[in-house]
């Protein structure tokens, strides 16, 4: 509730909030992104270097899904992640495909640690 991901009709019914998400801070945002990518890289569902924009999209538990986020909230929030991250993880648009790296920095320990520190 406290996401708005839900909203009641007035009637005793519910719908999905496809709207801007302003309580979801983008703390949060990253640690369930990292998170997604992390599992899905042990599946083997992505390559574990990259990551392309309609995996997050509309893969099933993706951040786009679980917080009902539009192809225009999620690239907002995806072209800041290098600083979020301190380096750890870059966007990318090269050749028409968006995508998020991992970069020579990355460390999955360091980048959950500075998450847990900024809550």
């Amino acid at each position: 509730s406290e996401l708005r991901l839900l909203r009641t009709l007035g009637d005793g019914r519910y719908s999905f909030n496809f709207g801007t998400k302003s309580s979801l801070s983008q703390k949060l945002f990253l640690s369930c992104f990292v998170d997604f990518w992390h599992s899905s890289s042990e599946q083997g569902t992505t390559n574990g270097n990259t990551i392309r924009f309609e995996q997050i999209l509309h893969a099933p538990g993706s951040p786009g899904r679980l917080f009902l986020l539009d192809e225009k909230e999620l690239t907002m929030r995806l072209e800041d992640i290098e600083t979020l991250s301190n380096g750890h993880l870059i966007w990318s648009e090269t050749s028409g495909m968006q995508q998020i790296a991992k970069t020579a920095k990355f460390s999955l320990s360091e980048l959950n640690a500075t998450l847990e520190n900024d809550k």
